[in-house]
């Protein structure tokens, strides 16, 4: 079993940054390698099992402006993992500071699966946000992945008053 994680991105030059590694080991999908720092953490309820489960949470409840966040994460042969956050991601209101941004790299090997499930970005008023998500797919993996938005805080009248919104998906 291998505890460190092979290199799959850079990670974030100034900012919070997280890896995970699941490989298949007894049998089982297993956790072997699980870091994250600042704001953005991971946190694992079933470390070990048919799949290994693991939530993406922050320290303040969501994204404070200017908040530069990377995830690097690997799937090994055979391994089963489930990715989801906490809560919703809250982006709170940029007012001219600099734009808030998450990368992440997931690599899914032969065999592998991923679910990718997070719950809905909701982008306040006056909210900066850019997100790239990258996934390296073996012709033999699987990945399932699901990235929505809400239209904001409705209920508080701000609907669609994000000043960017900016969500990419490389596959």
């Amino acid at each position: 079993m291998s505890v460190a994680l092979s290199p799959v991105a850079a990670s974030a030059a100034e900012g919070s940054s997280a890896e995970l590694r699941v490989e298949r080991v007894d049998g089982l999908s297993a956790i072997t390698c699980l870091r994250s720092s600042g704001p953005l953490r991971l946190l694992s309820p079933r470390m070990r099992g048919p799949s290994a489960w693991v939530y993406l949470g922050s320290l303040g409840g969501g994204v404070v402006a200017g908040d530069q966040t990377s995830l690097c994460a690997e799937v090994g042969k055979s391994a089963r993992l489930f990715l989801g956050s906490q809560s919703s991601n809250k982006l709170y209101r940029s007012d001219h500071r600099p734009c808030s941004a998450h990368e992440m790299t997931l690599r899914i090997g032969e065999g592998a699966v991923a679910i990718v499930a997070p719950d809905v970005v909701q982008a306040f008023a006056r909210s900066t946000y850019r997100q790239s998500q990258e996934v390296h797919l073996h012709p033999e993996g699987g990945l399932l992945l699901l990235d929505w938005f809400s239209s904001g805080r409705v209920a508080q009248g701000e609907k669609w008053n994000f000043a960017h919104l900016e969500l990419r998906n490389r596959v």
